[in-house]
């Protein structure tokens, strides 16, 4: 039964898998490999391949449910702070030599989705996205940033705040939503993680996306991450081989 799974040929106990899972969907801000280590006592070499396994279960698909009504979008940066002996200013916001990543919550719902972007183009958040909305059944609330007024203008309407001025404008618009679940990957980073590459990027964002949508589904988020087990396998030599590899 385990055939096509994420525990595909692995001889590690299903009770060790099974306590993996509900470590990794219990923590708000996640587990690290090293701490699974320690809590399952085996190798941290397979505690990694199983992290990764694990998030590939959670990883959901975007296009399963297309977001409409009013959306909050924004991005952030993925990146270490400078070194002490670096003496070039290292940018915080846009401008920064980080990893960019988009990112777009449903207020109706508060479901949220993120992605990796090589930039913040208004043709790059636009081909990310467009496929995540009803365009034309979104009011999308947005900062200031250029880059998404090439998405507002094929939404109704498009609505921004000035985060110079205000966190909510007087009638309301505000990015609070996307910046409340972007605030727990952070944390995640910062207390767990401590460094993630751009590679493995992805399928970290799929975990906290995963974790934070399922916050309300008391009980059942366990049960969900096994149903989505089937078809997920992801082989060791797929997950260090290079990026044309995956």
């Amino acid at each position: 039964v385990t055939v096509d799974t994420i525990f595909h040929r692995s001889h590690i106990p299903l009770t060790k898998w099974f306590l993996a899972i509900y470590l990794m969907s219990d923590a708000k801000k996640s587990v690290s490999s090293l701490q699974l280590h320690r809590e399952l006592k085996i190798s941290i070499e397979c505690c990694w391949h199983m992290c990764h396994r694990i998030r590939e279960a959670m990883r959901e698909d975007h296009h399963a449910a297309i977001f409409k009504g009013i959306v909050q979008v924004d991005d952030y940066y993925v990146g270490g702070e400078p070194r002490p002996e670096d003496r070039r200013p290292l940018k915080r916001g846009r401008g920064t030599t980080k990893q960019p990543i988009v990112g777009a919550i449903e207020k109706q719902t508060g479901k949220v989705r993120t992605a990796v972007v090589p930039n913040l183009k208004g043709k790059t958040i636009v081909g990310v996205m467009a496929n995540w909305m009803d365009l034309q059944n979104t009011e999308l609330h947005s900062d200031e940033m250029k880059g998404y007024n090439r998405l507002g203008r094929m939404c109704s309407p498009h609505r921004t705040v000035n985060h110079d001025e205000w966190y909510v404008t007087k009638d309301g618009v505000h990015t609070n939503g996307i910046e409340n679940a972007r605030s727990l990957f952070a944390r995640g980073i910062m207390g767990a993680f401590h460094h993630i590459s751009v590679k493995h990027l992805p399928r970290y964002l799929a975990e906290f996306d995963s974790r934070f949508n399922a916050r309300g589904e008391n009980g059942t988020y366990f049960d969900r991450i096994l149903g989505n087990a089937e078809g997920r396998r992801l082989e060791m030599k797929t997950l260090v081989g290079s990026d044309t590899e995956r």
